[in-house]
């Protein structure tokens, strides 16, 4: 290492050389230590930009001693980062929820990225989706294709026989499909006759009641028994120019709710019908206008009733007679698709719809009071809904671009699980609740696809 000072006591030594005397061994005046000093800390004072014109390329301290140029890393950013002569070559960090890895950049993009990547959580006692928990997404055990009977059909709904689910397909001939547990195999199938597309379904103490909607005339219903026999032959009802119809079981009647045809536009309408004699026992009732009728039953409690009308999305209860119990609620603004479910043990009517792209839950007492705020359940532009309730659980299932996803939500629409998909290439979607299980049929392309069991990830 050079001793401090030694410029100036060197150039002071070529300086006695030339006068002819000198001695070397008088200390350096002070202006000289502090000119050596200012010279010494100039060499090595931080760093500092490299002379090669690289921007970014500095020049650090080593040993007290400026050390060799370093470039910058390379970035993927299009640019020359490191000034070889290439652009964006090399390895990148990226990474997922699940790791870390590399990949190759292009187009200012990280891709090829080679981190492991979230999947779809499966029961397999892993963190398949990388969220941190292992098997919460909800799983319906059960399911497959379903071989239909000969002839062109089109699902028309679900029906929980009480130990058995009916799946409902309507073509020419017409079918009733009834599934075995576990499922699906088909074990029973019933000729009923040709009747119109689309299809209303219920069950109710004297069999399944099938009733239809038609826009020139009167609806029309027909009922199966148990073991088959026909109860009541297709036939006509008092309901004159439904365009859309809906039916749920009120003990050995039905609850019916519909669309009918108007001069001044589309009005909505709920009434109590005897399906075997075929005649309205109460209502109708006019719940004014709008362009479509969502009904559910609600035990002893009624029925529950949204309206899709011009200016939004409204709620209403229906009593155990059809008749409206208060004025309906405005839920919503428009929206894309919605759903009711009433749950008498603890005097709530929930509510889900798909507005604006976000799924939202917003529950409501008996008499159309909010309990509490809307929560938002994700987002997610859903064109169909469907909210069960077994038991004191509710089973969420909502279709956006031909994906089904499902949530469990508890009793007071506490989240139990997240919205996850559990199939794909979903067409129109049916559903009911049964015992303590959810079942699912749709037409998915290539057949009738069938789901069903508890909506929960079993032990493996």
């Amino acid at each position: 290492m050079r001793a401090p000072g030694w410029p100036v006591r060197l150039v002071a030594a070529l300086a006695c050389v030339g006068l002819g005397a000198c001695d070397d061994t008088a200390p350096a005046t002070p202006a000289a230590r502090a000119d050596a000093a200012v010279v010494a800390a100039s060499e090595c004072d931080g760093p500092r930009p490299c002379p090669d014109g690289c921007p970014g390329s500095v020049q650090v301290c080593v040993a007290g001693r400026l050390g060799p140029c370093q470039a910058p890393e390379e970035g993927c950013d299009g640019v020359d980062n490191d000034c070889d002569g290439r652009t964006d070559e090399g390895a990148f960090a990226c990474e997922t929820a699940c790791g870390a890895g590399w990949g190759r950049c292009a187009a200012g993009q990280v891709v090829a990225c080679d981190a492991p990547a979230p999947a779809p959580e499966t029961c397999n006692q892993q963190d398949d989706d990388c969220d941190g928990r292992i098997d919460e997404a909800p799983v319906l055990p059960l399911g497959g294709a379903l071989a239909l009977p000969v002839g062109e059909t089109q699902v028309e709904g679900l029906v929980w026989f009480g130990e058995v689910v009916g799946l409902v397909a309507a073509g020419y001939p017409n079918w009733v499909v009834q599934l075995s547990l576990p499922g699906p195999s088909v074990w029973q199938v019933q000729r009923f006759g040709t009747v119109p597309h689309p299809l209303a379904t219920a069950v109710v103490r004297r069999g399944l009641v099938v009733a239809w909607p038609d826009r020139l005339g009167p609806a029309g219903v027909a009922v199966l028994g148990e073991d088959g026999a026909v109860v009541r032959a297709p036939g006509p009802i008092p309901i004159d120019g439904a365009t859309a119809l809906a039916i749920v079981p009120a003990g050995e009647h039905v609850a019916v709710a519909w669309v009918a045809r108007g001069e001044a536009g589309p009005t909505l309408h709920t009434a109590l019908l005897d399906p075997v004699a075929g005649e309205l026992t109460h209502g109708p009732y006019d719940l004014g206008p709008g362009q479509a009728i969502d009904l559910v039953g609600n035990g002893e409690d009624g029925f529950a009733v949204l309206l899709h009308t011009d200016d939004g999305l409204w709620l209403t209860r229906l009593s155990s007679l059809g008749e409206p119990a208060f004025a309906p609620v405005r839920v919503a603004g428009p929206v894309d698709a919605a759903a009711v479910q009433g749950n008498y043990y603890i005097e709530e009517l929930p509510v889900v719809f798909s507005r604006d792209g976000v799924l939202t839950l917003q529950r409501y007492s008996r008499l159309g009071v909010p309990l509490g705020d809307a929560v938002a359940l994700g987002d997610l532009a859903a064109s169909a809904i469907k909210l069960l309730r077994v038991d004191r659980t509710y089973g969420l299932f909502a279709v956006a671009d031909g994906v089904l996803y499902a949530q469990v939500l508890s009793a007071g629409g506490r989240l139990a699980g997240p919205l996850a998909p559990v199939a794909w290439d979903v067409g129109e979607l049916h559903a009911v609740g049964g015992g303590l299980d959810y079942y699912l049929a749709w037409w998915g392309g290539a057949g009738v696809r069938f789901l069903g069991g508890p909506l929960e990830c079993p032990e493996p």
